[in-house]
């Protein structure tokens, strides 16, 4: 830790060149030099700062891995039953945002720029990333690896797909929230004592004298 200080000291004598002082009568000298000294005064400015530096708060990144599953609709958008073989895949899409506003009256209200279900594949209006399932076909899981901030909020919705490029809604949304922290391997700091008792007991050989104490 380091204290810091800094000092601006301004001043300035308005109208008064002491080189000129020496062609004046001391009585005037004199009265110059007082108006001189209160001028100083009044124009004396300082600023003093003073700090201690803080030290600096580490940085914390990370990176994991986020295994997501989810289970095939068995009806279309109409409520009739899909037919077999009608999905093609899936499409992972997750983030650091949800595609929710997350308001009190609406929790359901989606968040701008968000719709109700990606308007392309490769479409990232409301989450940073996608993974394309598809071409690998129906499949029911995926992992994906995540980088981590100290704080990292991770979404995750999917989309399922079927064999006319047709596009589901976003499934219901999971959320995850990763923290991470610092342990610090350095010494500790001091421990700071907080009382101390002291007991005495003393005799002494003396026929006629006691033994006394004080504690100070």
């Amino acid at each position: 830790m380091t204290i810091t200080e800094k000092v601006r000291i301004r001043t300035y004598v308005a109208g008064l060149h002491l080189e000129r002082l020496a062609r004046h009568a001391p009585w005037q000298l004199f009265g110059r030099l007082s108006l001189g000294a209160l001028v100083i005064g009044l124009g004396l400015w300082a600023f003093v700062y003073s700090g201690r530096a803080e030290a600096a708060t580490p940085v914390v990144t990370g990176s994991g891995t986020a295994s997501i599953t989810w289970q095939a609709p068995t009806e279309s958008e109409d409520g009739l039953a899909l037919a077999a073989g009608d999905i093609k895949g899936y499409v992972l899409f997750w983030g650091p945002d949800s595609r929710f506003a997350g308001t009190v009256a609406n929790p359901l209200a989606l968040r701008a720029g968000c719709t109700r279900k990606p308007i392309a594949r490769a479409s990232q209006e409301c989450y940073r990333g996608v993974k394309d399932l598809t071409a690998s076909g129906p499949s029911l899981s995926t992992t994906v690896t995540i980088p981590l901030t100290a704080d990292a909020s991770l979404n995750f919705a999917v989309t399922a797909v079927n064999t006319r490029n047709e596009w589901s809604d976003y499934s219901n949304e999971l959320r995850k929230m990763v923290r991470l922290s610092v342990t610090s391997t350095a010494p500790p700091k001091a421990p700071v004592a907080t009382s101390v008792t002291v007991e005495v007991t003393c005799t002494t050989d003396a026929p006629t004298a006691t033994c006394t104490f004080r504690v100070e």
